[in-house]
């Protein structure tokens, strides 16, 4: 018997044309995957990749780290527009003018830098069009700066024209509250009051606290301050304020916080300003829980400061300033991000 081998199924029309179909999705579904890959592979490396009339390489890890320095170097300040209030001249050795209205202040930090870095960054303000100088000289959430510091900013603005603004936080403060127990804000146990942002607060009622107030005023004024932002000069109203263990007394909040604002009056008669906090306070003039009195304010101080998230919330908080009275609208300032500015500023 002979061996046949049995001849191969002949396949259907409608099979070679599935095969075919196959084969070809497969190579469009490699052409995008690897499409995708290099896509992928251009926008990380990107930033790493330098073109040159020889073709394009990776830059080394010196060259990409002069270009990001570069970058940061470039990043423009935020603008004042120049025609907004009256300029200063240093040429002619003048300071911003004290009426109320002409503040554009630029923050000026000096904690930790050297005093070359502080007239450097005093220079800068000026050149983006500030008339103020602003530095945390006692910050809610840090230490004090030194003296030291506080005098190289007093240096650098002179030599820039610029006013100098010492911002303290008054009675909110992570630092004193945490080493002296004593004159923070409790609960009946001994345990320190938190607010929401994780801070402490001294204790309005304490004298001792008080005077720790004081004296950063003092320590301020004396370093050649032009102005006083007082911030948090209020009891603690942010946080689960129910739990704190008050001293048994028959002042109020409102009482108390009058009666310091005009200790803190007495100090000098460098112009002063607090910053009011609440819809309470800027809605109705006076919050209880707080101890804040617009009119009370006004009444020892210059400046009325609020704080806003841009441009525009801070003419609507201007607007309810406005329904307090007149003296409040002309005494309006705005605390943005990253600049201060007082009504001549944010309507000119």
């Amino acid at each position: 018997m002979t061996n046949q081998k049995t001849p191969a199924p002949i396949p259907r029309p409608y099979e070679v044309k599935r095969k075919k179909r196959k084969r070809g999705s497969r190579k469009w579904i490699a052409a995008l995957i690897v499409l995708l890959l290099a896509g992928g592979a251009f926008f990380v490396l990107q930033e790493y990749l330098i073109f040159t009339p020889e073709g394009i390489r990776l830059a080394t890890r010196e060259e990409a780290d002069t270009d990001a320095a570069e970058e940061h170097a470039d990043a423009p300040l935020p603008q004042i527009d120049p025609n907004a209030g009256p300029r200063v001249s240093i040429d002619m050795g003048e300071l911003p003018p004290e009426g109320a209205g002409h503040l554009a202040g630029g923050i000026l930090e000096v904690s930790g830098r050297s005093a070359e870095e502080i007239l450097a960054d005093a220079a800068a303000l000026h050149s983006a069009g500030y008339t103020a100088a602003v530095v945390p000289v006692k910050p809610a959430d840090g230490a004090a700066v030194s003296r030291s510091e506080l005098e190289s900013a007093r240096a650098a603005c002179d030599a820039a024209g610029l006013r100098l603004v010492a911002w303290i936080s008054c009675f909110r403060d992570d630092v004193t509250a945490r080493e002296q127990p004593a004159l923070a804000c409790c609960d009946a146990e001994g345990n320190l009051f938190i607010d929401h942002g994780y801070c402490t607060w001294l204790n309005p009622y304490e004298p001792a606290a008080r005077e720790a107030v004081l004296e950063r005023c003092r320590f301020a004024i004396s370093c050649g301050a032009d102005e006083l932002i007082l911030d948090h000069l209020s009891f603690p109203h942010s946080g689960n304020t129910d739990t704190i263990a008050w001293l048994e007394t028959e002042e109020t909040p409102r009482a108390v916080i009058s009666a310091f604002a005009a200790e803190l009056r007495s100090l000098s008669e460098l112009r002063m300003g607090a910053v009011l906090y609440g819809d309470d306070t800027l809605g109705e003039g006076a919050s209880e829980e707080k101890g804040q009195d617009a009119a009370l304010f006004l009444s020892h101080f210059e400046r009325i400061w609020v704080n806003a998230t841009d441009e525009t919330e801070a003419q609507a908080l201007y607007r309810q300033c406005c329904g307090l009275s007149a003296d409040a609208a002309h005494a309006f300032g705005a605390i943005l991000a990253d600049r201060l500015l007082t009504e001549g500023y944010l309507f000119p």
